[in-house]
């Protein structure tokens, strides 16, 4: 009873975001390859690195700054490192309730420091506070690594000297899957959940059900929930019954 109102609550299993459960795209692996150097290089000497991803949504910016984190955090590189939200900030309204300058105080002591969803950094005085901040980084020597949608050239941002540091390190665009990509982090997902998905029904799911990642994701909740409640195997005919109800 309790497991049924869990899911009827839309609580989901807490995967953690790590190099291994990103599914890779051919064009996305140098990017890969780049942030396990900078790790690795942050954990033999003190060094400045600064890398700006950006691209569409659904491509895996935030997976990927948590899974620097992540990896920092291993025993064998035992580094410190931070993960920061501004679309979180902002749908929480803790921009307002905090101080962002407070939140950002002494960041630079950390070793990698990864900073999401850059794109919604608008006002003059937030732009102001994080010029500060990218300083700070670069005096202490640290590591920084940026998400965004956009290119730096499209990004709102008044304050040209921030806008010149935004665009002084390195950029990779990241791409977004194409549909076998799709059908492995669909069946990367299942697993994860304990879930067996059949090629069958991953490309199904794909050919047939939403195309961006979000949508991808849904309809794995979807039809993990009622495969669960009604006690029935994951099947074309029963995606069909969930999914796609006339």
């Amino acid at each position: 009873m309790l497991q049924l109102d869990l899911i009827d609550l839309g609580i989901k299993p807490i995967i953690k975001h790590t190099f291994a459960n990103y599914v890779v795209s051919i064009t996305n692996q140098q990017i890969i390859a780049h942030l396990k150097y900078i790790i690795h290089e942050c954990s033999t000497q003190v060094t400045n690195n600064y890398i700006y991803l950006w691209g569409q949504p659904g491509v895996g910016k935030t997976h990927l700054l948590q899974a620097v984190c992540e990896e920092a955090f291993l025993d064998n590189y035992n580094l410190r490192a931070s993960y920061f939200s501004f679309k979180y900030l902002i749908n929480n309204n803790l921009l307002e309730a905090l101080d962002i300058a407070d939140i950002l105080d002494n960041l630079e002591q950390q070793d990698i420091i990864c900073l999401d969803d850059i794109n919604l950094i608008e006002s003059k005085s937030l732009q102001t506070t994080l010029f500060d901040f990218f300083n700070r980084i670069k005096d202490a020597n640290k590591t920084l690594i940026i998400a965004s949608l956009c290119s730096v050239n499209s990004l709102k941002i008044e304050l040209l000297d921030l806008k010149s540091r935004l665009a002084s390190g390195i950029s990779y665009n990241l791409k977004a899957l194409d549909d076998q990509d799709k059908k492995k982090l669909l069946k990367t997902r299942a697993y994860e959940r304990g879930i067996t998905l059949t090629d069958d029904l991953a490309d199904y799911l794909i050919t047939h059900g939403k195309r961006d990642i979000e949508g991808i994701f849904d309809m794995l909740n979807q039809l993990d929930r009622a495969s669960m409640k009604q006690k029935r195997k994951l099947t074309i005919p029963f995606a069909k019954e969930i999914l796609f109800k006339e």
